[in-house]
């Protein structure tokens, strides 16, 4: 889940936007935005786990991040004993968006068991 919205800078009050929830950003098409990747997941035995779409996007496509929680990653009901997967956050500023050094987000990411 993202606090803010976006990138916030309190300096300017610009926000490089999250997109709305659940879309598929190509950041190249677009003149500004911020989302994030998952990728690489892996577990020592069961699931397997799986990145869902949009989080599974590739070069700059990326899964929006929202107010309300979305599933990045699944099992399918599958236990699974040590699993992990890596994300990375990418973001694409407008050439007029003001500069500054306090663009931020504050993101939860909850992880969840079924039983």
């Amino acid at each position: 889940m993202d606090s803010n919205g976006g990138l916030l800078s309190s300096t300017t009050s610009h926000t490089i936007s999250a997109g709305s929830l659940g879309s598929q950003n190509n950041l190249t098409a677009v003149s500004e935005g911020y989302g994030l990747q998952a990728s690489s997941p892996t577990q020592t035995s069961g699931g397997p786990i799986s990145i869902k779409s949009p989080y599974d996007g590739s070069s700059n496509n990326v899964g929006a991040i929202g107010s309300a929680g979305t599933m990045m990653a699944d099992s399918s009901n599958t236990p699974v004993v040590s699993g992990s997967w890596t994300f990375n956050i990418q973001a694409k500023a407008s050439y007029n968006a003001p500069p500054a050094t306090d663009y931020a987000d504050t993101l939860t990411l909850v992880a969840t068991a079924d039983y």
